[in-house]
């Protein structure tokens, strides 16, 4: 019996709000360019975890394990995708 199941996660965040330095606003005035505003933390995930298993996840730092836990837990939705929960899950 699976407990977590995750199917296609994808979730994006804006970062349209985030601070620029002096080269960045001056690199945009003169090479005319629309930066992508978007930060892609998980990118179509796809997952089971069946019970009795233990899982562990690893990654670099901005890879997107904090995100999935969230996700995962119910604190944020995905943009696209499934997860479904069988049993309590805690961070």
């Amino acid at each position: 019996m699976n407990i977590i199941e995750v199917k296609g996660v994808s979730k994006t965040f804006s970062r349209r709000g985030t601070r620029k330095l002096l080269g960045e606003h001056f690199r945009e005035i003169f090479r005319k360019t629309n930066s992508d505003h978007t930060l892609v933390a998980l990118d179509d995930i796809s997952f089971t975890i069946a019970e009795s298993e233990g899982v562990q996840i690893m990654g670099a730092n901005g890879a997107g394990k904090s995100t999935l836990l969230s996700v995962v837990t119910g604190l944020a939705e995905p943009d696209s995708g499934t997860v479904k929960v069988n049993g309590r899950v805690g961070a």
